[in-house]
């Protein structure tokens, strides 16, 4: 049986969020996410924004998650990739989306410098990404992982 690739993913912190103890079937499925990536040889990738964004929304289950990860090296620091400027007027955003993006677009800089997956369960994002990509010219496709839409086992099956 061959081992499965370590592949390095970005952790959106909404997943760090929303992981926690109960069992709503969106705490769930990201804290089945987190622990599959625990045990499995995958690797968090963490910018600088990335790491602020989680030390602001991680509950106390993510933050021992990602301690654990920390102490196993499966922490990663990447420096983000540079994506081309889009101009907003350009994208035919309104000024709510073009902000969402705005804000979130530092996850698609995290996943280039990686293997371009983000786990993540804001499908908003994702819905706007593929409205705008274009205008960014990433160095990689990204490949969207949501853990309630794809299934908690989500992470084992990359």
């Amino acid at each position: 049986m061959s081992k499965s690739p370590s592949l390095l993913l970005v952790v959106d912190a909404c997943v760090a969020r929303a992981a926690g103890e109960s069992n709503h079937p969106v705490s769930s499925a990201c804290r089945t996410a987190l622990n599959d990536m625990l045990c499995i040889c995958h690797r968090m990738a963490m910018t600088p924004e990335l790491q602020a964004e989680w030390n602001r929304h991680a509950g106390k289950y993510a933050l021992k998650w990602r301690s654990a990860m920390t102490s196993r090296k499966k922490v990663v620091p990447v420096k983000p990739a540079a994506l081309a400027k889009s101009d907003a007027s350009g994208l035919g955003l309104a000024a709510k989306d073009q902000a969402a993006v705005d804000k979130d677009l530092h996850l698609v800089t995290a996943a280039c410098s990686g293997d371009g997956i983000i786990l993540t369960h804001d499908s908003t994002f994702e819905s706007l990404w593929g409205r705008c990509w274009g205008a960014f010219q990433p160095p990689r496709t990204i490949h969207w992982v949501n853990p309630v839409r794809d299934g908690a086992d989500c992470v084992a099956r990359l």
